[in-house]
C-alpha cells in the first residue's frame, strides 16, 4: 500500500513539473524601462535564429531551431534558455505568442497563414509603471519622526525606572 502512494506521489509530481508553460518571463514584474528575458525550456537543437515583433500589446517571438542535436543527458524539465530579449516596453499588460519553428522550415519568419502550425504557447504580463519616490523630508514628516523618538524614548526611560539596576 505505501508503495503504491508513493508511485502515485511520484507521478503526480513528474506530471506538474511536465506541465509548466513552454515559455515565461523572468523577471515577473517588470518596470518601464527594464530589458525583458523571455526563456524557454528546451533541450537538444541550437537556436539557429529568433526575430520579435512587437504591434501594440501583443509581441510575437519566432524561434528557429537548428538539426535537432542527440542529448543523452536532457534533464527532465530542460535548463531554460534565453530566446529573446525585449526592451522599452510602455506601462501596460501585454501578450506574449512564442512561435517554435524546427527543421525542415519553409519561410523564416513564417507567413500570417501558417501562425497556427508554428505557436507553441501563449504568456500574458504586466509592465508596471516607474515607482514614485516618497518625500521623507518634509516639514510634517520630521515632525512624526521626532514625535515618534520621543514617545519611545520615553516608554524606554520609564520601563527602566521601574527596574532595580542591580
Amino acid at each position: 500500500m505505501n508503495f503504491r502512494k508513493l508511485l502515485l506521489t511520484f507521478f503526480l509530481i513528474f506530471q506538474t513539473i511536465s506541465a509548466q508553460s513552454s515559455v515565461f518571463i523572468w523577471n515577473q514584474h517588470p518596470v518601464v524601462g527594464d530589458e525583458i528575458n523571455v526563456y524557454t525550456y528546451q533541450c537538444g537543437s541550437p537556436i539557429d535564429e529568433s526575430i520579435v515583433e512587437i504591434v501594440g500589446q501583443n509581441i510575437k517571438v519566432f524561434v528557429r531551431f537548428g538539426p535537432s542535436v542527440p542529448n543523452p543527458i536532457c534533464p527532465s524539465p530542460p535548463f531554460p534558455r534565453t530566446i529573446a530579449l525585449i526592451n522599452g516596453l510602455a506601462e501596460g499588460t501585454y501578450n506574449l505568442d512564442y512561435y517554435a519553428l524546427h527543421p525542415p522550415v519553409g519561410t523564416f519568419p513564417p507567413l500570417p497563414i501558417d501562425y497556427p502550425l508554428y505557436l507553441d504557447d501563449s504568456v500574458q504580463f504586466e509592465v508596471f509603471g516607474t515607482p514614485v519616490a516618497v518625500d521623507s523630508s518634509s516639514n510634517s514628516s520630521l515632525i512624526l519622526l521626532v514625535v515618534l523618538i520621543l514617545f519611545v524614548g520615553l516608554f524606554v526611560v520609564k520601563k527602566n525606572r521601574l527596574e532595580p539596576l542591580y
